[in-house]
């Protein structure tokens, strides 16, 4: 049973994902910092450029090749603990266990992880109208992405059940307005986008790093909003920086593959400092749930 291997409560990850707020930013969206060097600047790391597929075959695969393996390696579950701070959201009952759609009797059941909580809430609504009979115990949870990608894995040869999950509307629309400037199809959108910006420097491309306290990182946005916040701020302290900054989007499977080095299955150094900023809006639904407990 899948219900078994999701937790009926995670205070752990609600307390893991305040914690990484709290270090990374602060209440007002702005980089945190408790010693004052916080800089956005372009890195000589390479640029991640999702491929386009010119017939009718999907833009990105279905799932990263990470978890097409039979067995998830050390390195690659270090790259999978990245995703630890992204929540997803499901719909289960008052036990844990989550409640699965299906289209029709000959389909597979279907389990949502939504990467939006105003898509969980809308699809919980939509089950205490249709099924009167589960709304009293129907609820949504939250996960990390980790957890999601783990239960996919463990039931990846099940044939009654599929796995999708779902990024919000606005980042689907998001991603559809800024494709083109990269050259590629408005409609051949990521899976599942994120947002980065890269810079020019000394006359080289690359990707825009953040420094808090000392620490560089190439953060990957999942909401395109909390990266223009993020890059609004640091153009008030480096003017510099709007005058070569461009947002971009690609593909989180493909950044998560990118991590992992084809050759020789070790994690990537180029790709050391990427790291997964869960959006706002998430976070504050969980702190705001968690609290009201």
């Amino acid at each position: 049973m899948i219900g078994g291997a999701i937790k009926r409560d995670c205070p752990q990850f609600q307390n893991k994902l305040t914690e990484y707020y709290k270090s990374n930013f602060s209440s007002n969206s702005q980089p945190a910092t408790s010693n004052p060097e916080t800089s956005v600047r372009p890195s000589n790391a390479n640029l991640p450029q999702s491929p386009i597929r010119l017939n009718n075959q999907k833009f990105e695969p279905e799932s990263p090749k990470i978890l097409l393996s039979a067995n998830i390696s050390s390195s690659e579950a270090q790259v999978l603990e990245k995703l630890n701070s992204i929540p997803v959201f499901i719909i289960a009952d008052a036990t844990g266990k989550p409640l699965f759609g299906k289209n029709d009797t000959n389909s597979p059941q279907v389990l949502f992880f939504f990467l939006n909580p105003d898509d969980a809430t809308a699809y919980l609504n939509w089950i205490k109208n249709t099924n009167p009979e589960l709304s009293e115990n129907a609820r949504i949870i939250a996960r990390s992405l980790t957890e999601a990608y783990q239960t996919i894995k463990k039931n990846q040869d099940r044939k009654d059940i599929t796995f999708q999950i779902t990024p919000s509307k606005s980042s689907l629309d998001s991603a559809r307005e800024i494709l083109p400037s990269q050259g590629k199809f408005a409609n051949k959108l990521p899976n599942i986008p994120v947002f980065f910006a890269t810079g020019n420097t000394n006359g080289t491309n690359g990707l825009l790093t953040l420094t808090i306290d000392g620490k560089q990182t190439v953060p990957y946005f999942f909401d395109l909003k909390d990266l223009q916040s993020l890059l609004n701020k640091a153009m008030q302290a480096q003017p510099n920086v709007s005058n070569s900054t461009k947002i971009q989007v690609t593909s989180l499977y493909y950044v998560l593959d990118l991590m992992v080095d084809a050759k020789n299955g070790k994690p990537n150094p180029e790709t050391e400092r990427f790291e997964f900023v869960p959006s706002r809006s998430a976070f504050e639904y969980i702190k705001q749930n968690s609290s009201s407990k």
